[in-house]
């Protein structure tokens, strides 16, 4: 008898699911618009210890596909062309250099953009972590100033 009464509630419940998930899934659609710009890192995790943070570190995606990574060390720039899929559970994203694909995922969160990236053509990470033992980077970049 519970169950008749309460299923309105779930017919409810589950109607309105729907409704948020579709709700989300305008946001997805303009991942291509957010992610243009400058980005500079807040925090990096490697071999699942946290990282000095390289405040000279810069992350720049273009509207018309490319990237930019400024910053100290041997490899001072880098760039090339990026790729989104926004249809899976977890966005991917393909950072592309000299024709070999980083693989790696992303979200968006509270302005804040997290990066997860694998190894070079072998890997995509299946979660924003990056375990002792894998070549995984997992960054958290900020908005740079324009």
């Amino acid at each position: 008898m519970r169950l008749l009464t309460a299923m309105p509630m779930l017919l409810l419940m589950s109607a309105l699911s729907t409704v948020l998930q579709a709700a989300g899934q305008k946001t997805d659609d303009k991942d291509e618009e957010r992610i243009v710009g400058t980005w500079v890192m807040a925090s990096a995790e490697k071999q699942g210890k946290n990282e000095p943070v390289d405040y000279t570190f810069r992350l720049t995606f273009t509207a018309e596909g490319k990237f930019t990574i400024k910053q100290k060390g041997p490899d001072a720039e880098i760039s090339g062309k990026y790729k989104l899929n926004t249809g899976t559970k977890l966005k991917e994203i393909d950072l592309i250099v000299q024709g070999k694909s980083f693989l790696g995922i992303y979200a968006f969160a509270e302005g804040d953009l997290k990066l997860c990236l694998g190894e070079i053509e072998k890997s995509r990470p299946t979660d924003f972590v990056a375990p002792k033992g894998t070549k995984t980077i997992l960054t958290v970049l900020k908005r740079g100033k324009k």
